[in-house]
């Protein structure tokens, strides 16, 4: 088992010039110009971010969609090659592919609440073809640098007043409009919202068409199952990984009061089971970051292993 953190670290954010991959620009403000250098910016701050890492021996981070300004953008979409530093940039993520493979990192993206699908909206369900195919472009040049399997997590959406079969339809038609590299990464999260689709209705209705593994949330879970006790879920999910490390979430709520919101840090110990998958890289979704991180592996005294 391996812990993993998401898209921003905040020690790094603090220094003086600060680093971070977050670098977006509005519409109004949109130039070709400050999408480059911004996007230039933000690679090379993803390096950084993951040699703080490795120092410290994490080995499993989420990449942040804001990686490239306005990629997807219908009126301001653009190919990364077409930047003015275009050919740098695509060697640098070259680097960071390398660098992550020689190491034995994992990274990762969740595009959120865009990638819909499963929409009876025509325009967004093609906004969510843009944006996985826009992530697993950027996960081709990553890998182009060494092999690396990237995970692309998205969530189905909705069920849309409950209608699962008409969902998993649509949902299973856009799917097929991808391209193979990016059904390949596309990986499904069960949801937060009580009725919604959990591990069994991502296993029945996609899993068993297409052969998309499930992220397991642990959190989500307490809102979103199906009666069957967490460990037989969370083996369900794992099973669909095959010989991949499966992903996992884990978050707690900000107070005693069960919601989906996250903690800043986290106080509860992981189940047995997780701790002692080695195949599993848990994503530790908490608002403090890689900071909550060290200090989960210190109160709990983890010792990470495995893949």
């Amino acid at each position: 088992m391996r812990l993993g953190y998401c898209c921003i670290n905040l020690t790094l954010r603090a220094k003086k010039p600060s680093v971070y991959t977050g670098r977006t620009l509005i519409r109004r403000l949109f130039t070709m110009e400050k999408a480059s250098e911004r996007a230039a910016q933000n690679t090379e701050d993803l390096m950084a971010i993951l040699r703080w890492n490795l120092e410290r021996d994490i080995r499993v981070f989420r990449i942040t969609s804001d990686l490239f300004p306005r990629l997807t953008d219908p009126e301001n979409g653009y190919r990364i090659i077409d930047l003015a530093e275009g050919r740098a940039i695509i060697k640098s993520l070259r680097g960071i592919g390398k660098f992550a493979a020689d190491n034995r990192m994992q990274l990762s993206f969740h595009p959120g609440p865009f990638a819909l699908f499963g929409s009876p909206n025509d325009k967004a369900s093609a906004a969510g073809l843009r944006e996985v195919e826009a992530h697993a472009r950027i996960a081709e040049h990553i890998c182009e640098g060494g092999k690396l399997d990237i995970p692309i997590n998205i969530h189905i959406g909705g069920s849309y007043q409950g209608d699962f079969d008409g969902t998993a339809k649509r949902w299973l038609e856009n799917f097929r409009k991808l391209s193979k590299g990016a059904r390949s990464r596309l990986a499904l999260e069960n949801d937060d919202r009580p009725g919604g689709w959990s591990i069994r209705r991502l296993h029945r209705y996609i899993h068993n068409l297409t052969g998309v593994p499930l992220t397991i949330d642990l959190h989500h879970f307490l809102f979103c199952n199906d009666g069957y006790p967490i460990e037989e879920d969370y083996f369900l999910a794992k099973s669909t990984w095959g010989k991949r490390s499966n992903q996992v979430h884990y978050s707690e709520p900000p107070g005693r009061k069960l919601m989906p919101a996250h903690s800043d840090y986290l106080w509860r110990p992981l189940p047995p089971f997780v701790l002692k998958d080695a195949a599993a890289h848990v994503l530790l979704e908490a608002k403090a970051k890689e900071l909550a991180l060290l200090a989960y592996r210190r109160q709990f005294r983890i010792r990470e292993s495995g893949r």
